[in-house]
């Protein structure tokens, strides 16, 4: 039980892939699950990665989006900066 309280308490570290991106920030991205560049907006940092909300994404069919919850984890690898404002 102590290995997963630190494993959900474990601190985000800030690097070199990650310290230009923020929550809320509007994100373009490639993922082996989703076909083609997707846009959309960060909801969480993590260390390597971020969770992405494709709610507001168009372009991806619907049934595509309920099957992620509308939400997809990408690397900072995988990603882009397109805007640092929100979508709405």
């Amino acid at each position: 039980m102590g290995s997963f309280q630190q494993f959900t308490n474990r601190q985000i570290q800030e690097n070199e892939l990650n310290k230009s991106y923020h929550i809320g920030a509007t994100i373009s991205a490639t993922s082996e699950l989703i076909p083609g560049v997707f846009i959309g907006q960060l909801l969480k940092k993590y260390t390597h990665s971020c969770l992405i909300d494709l709610s507001h994404n168009q372009q991806i069919p619907q049934k595509e989006l309920d099957k992620f919850n509308q939400r997809i984890i990408v690397s900072y690898h995988n990603c882009q900066i397109i805007s640092a404002e929100v979508i709405m």
